[in-house]
């Protein structure tokens, strides 16, 4: 059994925008997807085939995706994104939660090519279906303008790789476009010695002790991978809620397995970090 979760996570998100239409007691939603880079994967491919927005009444409203639609995530990172639904009439109401439905039973509509030239399929197991819906409450009206987003971290969600397939395990984070931001920054090329498989986790808070995931002390919110641009490491992470954070540097990304504490270590830290919405900010080390 493989554990490949020691990549840094994609980030697969679902923007929503409710608009004012010109008919009553209905609005427009558009469905987008984006992500971040996964080391051992070059190409993680996810098949879509409904998104359902559930009322506060329990009652849902289901959009199939007629065909469904296939985004390799791998494409996605930074604050990219890629529509799945675009201006769906949604009814005027109050709704608590969204779901995506995805075909992911190990018959290969959605699968992972890893750098060997292996390619796996990705396999939802039943009892993680629940982990596709994300609790949110949110009003379409006349004159709504909403957009929403949700982060879908393959860092998280990409548990073990065996000889024939990949389990999914989806881990799932919402936002509200309007109260985000980016945080990107350069990382000093001497900080990047050989070997080192680099990546930036987020914490929320300020002067927060970084650990990995899936161990004892704070979670990140998500991760960024560090890659070479024009001579240049760089990094970017994108759908961030306004606030405080602390980002962490490790050159041991490829060591932090999801279901264990490992005991990974980190080269550097930013304890003070703002993200302000709409902008993009900065945190280099």
């Amino acid at each position: 059994m493989q554990y490949i979760m020691g990549n840094t996570g994609k980030a697969l998100a679902v923007a929503l925008l409710g608009l004012l239409l010109g008919g009553c007691n209905e609005g427009r939603i558009t469905v987008s997807v984006t992500d971040a880079p996964v080391d051992e994967a070059q190409a993680v491919v996810i098949q879509f085939s409904s998104v359902s927005f559930e009322r506060s009444d329990g009652s849902r409203h289901t959009v199939d995706l007629d065909p469904p639609r296939q985004l390799d995530l791998r494409q996605l990172s930074g604050g990219l994104s890629e529509a799945l639904l675009l201006e769906q009439v949604l009814d005027n109401d109050r709704y608590r939660a969204i779901e995506l439905g995805i075909d992911a039973d190990g018959s290969g509509q959605s699968y992972v090519d890893f750098v060997d030239g292996r390619r796996l399929p990705l396999v939802l197991p039943e009892a993680r279906r629940g982990d596709l819906r994300v609790p949110v409450e949110f009003d379409i009206e006349e004159t709504s303008n909403i957009g929403f987003t949700v982060d879908f971290d393959l860092r998280r969600s990409l548990a073990k790789a065996t000889a024939t397939e990949v389990e999914l395990q989806p881990a799932l984070r919402g936002v509200f476009d309007a109260r985000t931001g980016t945080l990107k920054g350069q990382v000093n090329p001497t900080l990047i010695g050989s070997g080192c498989v680099p990546a930036v986790y987020l914490y929320s808070g300020r002067n927060v002790t970084p650990d990995d995931i899936g161990g004892r002390g704070s979670q990140p919110l998500t991760s960024a991978t560090v890659t070479a641009d024009g001579g240049q490491w760089r990094y970017a992470l994108g759908f961030i809620e306004a606030g405080e954070y602390t980002v962490a540097l490790t050159c041991s990304a490829h060591l932090d397995a999801l279901d264990q504490d490992d005991d990974l270590p980190f080269v550097a830290r930013r304890n003070e970090v703002r993200v302000a919405a709409g902008s993009s900010s900065v945190a280099d080390f």
